[in-house]
């Protein structure tokens, strides 16, 4: 029975991790891009499948070996890869932020999220 609960904390605690990066990117696009309502919301639908899509590839991967089912695992996967990069991309331009608002330089938001 530990190892049940083992797995069920490790997969909490990889789920909050998931949820949380992928909160802090769309925190992280709201605040630094100039988005309209309809831009919003498409960014936070994307990032809520995102933030599940590793898991629902993993699964269906397991149970359906198929071209479909390895492509789906593969592309959820990339999206791994590259919200590593953007989590700390957008780290560093909000630790950016910060310096400049207390050095009192002004500079557009928007100038510095495309930076």
């Amino acid at each position: 029975m530990s190892s049940i609960f083992q797995f069920l904390a490790f997969l909490s605690s990889f789920s909050i991790v998931l949820f949380g990066s992928h909160a802090f990117l769309y925190l992280a696009v709201r605040h630094f891009f100039d988005l309209g309502d309809t831009a919003r919301r498409i960014a936070m639908f994307t990032l809520a499948f995102l933030s599940v899509s590793f898991f629902l590839a993993s699964t269906v991967a397991h149970a359906y070996d198929n071209i479909l089912t390895r492509g789906f695992y593969y592309l959820s996967a990339v999206w791994l890869g590259v919200l590593t990069n953007a989590f700390f991309i957008f780290a560093i331009l909000w630790i950016i932020e910060k310096l400049l608002v207390s050095a009192h330089v002004s500079v557009s938001l928007a100038a510095v999220g495309w930076v």
